[in-house]
């Protein structure tokens, strides 16, 4: 449920002293403009230029009120606009609002047109006295995204909007116990289930903000390129090549919060406080590989070090290592570099695979280290490069 804002709320907020701004003086004029275009030219007719003043005002009090709260504007409506609200601001940032597309259960394309997800839908469920959308999807061989809000019928616990106070991000987290399928249909590998209980990772994090103390808009990443789960024998597998469409199934029978301290990405988070339902997605995916380049290197050196495949999209790159049979390949790191010799960052929880956006990836400079160089060097990007057990450039424009 979203937030209502009391009398004494709105005059608080519309009464704030605004820094002078160019934009809200041209729209100011323009309320105006549109005032003069629209006033009657017969005389006598008060009542009716005191109503439409009254029209004016509020066009400038609304301009006014949006300008001091971007929030709470973007609000109306969010649905539909999250990746544009949250894809600058998450880990893997990305322009996703400009290929994404919108979700709707059977029969409600018209409300997905609209950008509306239906109450209860396939794709909006309430449970444990919180809503959870999904609107929009995006998807490459790279990656999933999916644009979710929770609304909390009595607003979130203080808990979960105080938790990330003091980080130094652009978004908050919030933490999610699921299960997760891909099926394939009769593409191989047919129908494989990501269920940590198995020892097989799920999707854990939902990067995003609140927008007041109802509401979390946030962005699901799945990582496709590194996709492992058991199939319907009961084997680990790691498909190579994913067919362009299928259906993911996620369910999500907790949400909570974790100390800052304790690490998101670390096996024995600190939960702090949880809300449990019971939200159960299926979504039809069909992933969009025109902006994807894929080059097939298969290089090692005389020990066996190298990498072999190397994906980029607009927003993430990743390498496929190649290390001596019988080693894992926990004991070395991949670590790239862009064209210009600048660290890539590693965001997520696989270490190999770097944000690219916004940054020049037409040559790569890719390099693998033992795990305890990375450690020793990983401040120091240009002495890791030089203590590198394998190093190479690769093309990666069209």
């Amino acid at each position: 449920m979203k937030k209502m804002y009391s009398e004494q709320e709105l005059k608080n907020i519309l009464g704030q002293n605004l820094p002078e701004s160019d934009l809200i003086d041209q729209k100011i004029q323009e309320a105006y403009t549109m005032i003069r275009e629209t006033t009657p030219k017969r005389k006598n007719l008060h009542h009716m230029r005191i109503t439409i003043t009254a029209v004016a005002a509020a066009l400038v009090l609304c301009f006014i009120f949006c300008t001091a709260n971007p929030a709470l504007a973007a609000q109306i409506p969010i649905i539909g606009r999250i990746f544009q609200l949250e894809e600058q601001k998450v880990s893997y940032p990305g322009d996703y609002s400009t290929k994404s597309k919108p979700l709707a259960s059977p029969g409600t394309e018209a409300a997905a047109a609209e950008n509306q997800v239906p109450e209860e839908s396939l794709y909006c469920q309430t449970s444990g006295g919180v809503t959870f959308s999904i609107s929009e999807s995006y998807a490459d061989s790279m990656s999933l995204y999916l644009a979710v809000s929770l609304e909390a019928e009595d607003g979130f616990p203080q808990t979960f909007l105080d938790v990330n106070e003091g980080w130094d991000l652009s978004y908050q987290v919030l933490e999610m116990d699921t299960v997760a399928t891909a099926d394939f249909g009769e593409a191989a590998p047919g129908r494989l289930t990501f269920d940590p209980a198995l020892g097989v990772e799920s999707p854990f994090i939902i990067e995003g903000n609140f927008l007041d103390s109802a509401t979390f808009a946030g962005i699901i990443r799945v990582d496709l390129a590194n996709l492992a789960g058991i199939d319907q024998a009961g084997n680990l597998q790691r498909p190579d090549l994913l067919p362009g469409h299928f259906t993911y199934g996620l369910k999500i029978s907790d949400i909570y919060v974790i100390k800052p301290e304790s690490a998101a990405y670390t096996n024995d988070p600190v939960q702090l406080e949880k809300i449990s339902g019971n939200w159960d997605f299926s979504i039809d995916v069909t992933a969009n590989d025109s902006e994807v380049i894929t080059k097939e290197m298969n290089l090692a050196n005389e020990n066996g070090i190298g990498i072999g495949t190397v994906r980029r999209s607009p927003y993430e790159i990743t390498a496929d290592l190649i290390c001596p049979e019988g080693e894992s390949a926990g004991d070395y790191v991949v670590v790239m570099a862009d064209a210009r010799g600048q660290k890539l960052e590693s965001r997520g929880p696989i270490v190999g695979t770097y944000s690219v956006w916004q940054r020049d990836v037409s040559k790569v400079t890719i390099a693998v280290c033992d795990e305890e160089t990375y450690m020793n060097y990983k401040g120091d990007f240009d002495s890791l490069l030089s203590k590198a057990l394998f190093q190479t450039e690769v093309e990666l424009s069209r």
